[in-house]
């Protein structure tokens, strides 16, 4: 049943980036979703919850099967440049998917993959928390700006990049009135 279910949750989240390309997230009724999918509307039902969700678990699933291919990605523990790059790796790797979700205005989903995988959570001792939440909304950040831009930096410079502005800031942020 398991890899019935894993089959029905992969032909409904193709299906619904290739129905992405062709018209708006709202348009997409689950009748046309589930059609597309080949599969029936209580099969989408039973899997997710909304549309958001397929996008999410496509997400989860992409990034799963990079790690699994990447065996030295599961060994990168506290070396923030490695990290870093791992994951412009990935995104690079699933540059596709990324235009897709950025274009459709559907970008979102990867800040809630960045909030599970790397955001804070009740349960974090505050200081912990906010440490968390610098690291996944700003990665986020970083992540979209660089889709953007059409991806053409390395995922070595982007992790040199980010590793050397988190530590090193430059001054104010906040810009001055224009007058």
């Amino acid at each position: 049943m398991a890899k019935y279910t894993t089959y029905t949750k992969e032909r409904l989240a193709d299906a619904l980036i290739e129905l992405m390309l062709e018209k708006p997230l709202s348009e997409i009724s689950i009748s046309e979703l589930a059609d597309k999918a080949q599969v029936n509307r209580a099969s989408f039902y039973r899997n997710f919850h909304s549309k958001d969700e397929i996008l999410l678990h496509s997400f989860n699933a992409r990034y799963r099967r990079w790690i699994s291919r990447n065996e030295e990605m599961r060994s990168l523990e506290g070396d923030p440049y490695l990290q870093a790059r791992g994951f412009f790796e990935f995104m690079l790797a699933e540059r596709d998917f990324l235009l897709t979700l950025y274009e459709t205005g559907s970008l979102g989903v990867m800040l809630r993959f960045l909030e599970e995988l790397i955001g804070p959570t009740a349960d974090d001792h505050p200081q912990d928390a906010f440490y968390r939440a610098y690291h996944a909304y700003g990665a986020y950040g970083v992540y979209s700006e660089w889709i953007r831009q059409g991806m053409e930096q390395t995922p070595e410079e982007m992790a040199a990049l980010l590793v050397y502005e988190t530590n090193n800031p430059h001054g104010s942020l906040i810009r001055k009135e224009q007058g």
